[in-house]
């Protein structure tokens, strides 16, 4: 069976794109994962894009994005663009903000030597978000990057790292 011609997985289905709105720095991921699903199953009109899409939300959201204007009136893009514009998170996900730099680091305070795991947790997490903080316009500098990741250590591992 082609994928033209197979059905796309229902909106309830495990294996169905999933966007929770109260998670919007998850909401580029999801409008990717539902591309790639009109490209796998050859669905190129617009309006047909836009229906589906709503689909795949809860009721209070799906209703949210029917009510935008470019809903009825633009096309798949312009669509997507306006539902962007209402989650400012979605944006602050790829050029990282200082305050979710913060929640990483709150998180994690006082990690001590002995917590490899969680260590390594946040120190991935950290500087995924550092680097976003750190591309073009640089938001932050290498020493504040430096002082805020050290800050969610204990002293004794803070000063075994620094010496």
């Amino acid at each position: 069976m082609s994928a033209s011609t197979q059905k796309m997985p229902r909106p309830t289905s495990r294996d169905a794109p999933k966007f929770d709105s109260e998670e919007p720095e998850n909401l580029r991921r999801f409008l990717g994962q539902m591309e790639d699903l009109f490209s796998d199953y050859s669905i190129t009109d617009d309006d047909k894009k836009k229906k589906k899409l709503v689909r795949y939300m809860d009721a209070c959201t799906e209703e949210e994005w029917q009510a935008l204007e470019e809903y009825d009136g633009g096309t798949f893009t312009e669509f997507k663009d306006a539902i962007l514009k209402n989650y400012p998170e979605a944006a602050d996900a790829e050029t990282g903000t200082w305050e979710r730099l913060t929640r990483i680091s709150c998180k994690f305070l006082n990690l001590g030597a002995d917590e490899r795991e969680s260590y390594l947790k946040f120190k991935c997490r950290f500087l995924t978000e550092a680097k976003k903080l750190q591309k073009p316009p640089v938001l932050v500098t290498n020493c504040e990057l430096v002082e805020k990741f050290t800050e969610s250590l204990l002293p004794t591992f803070r000063e075994n790292i620094v010496s």
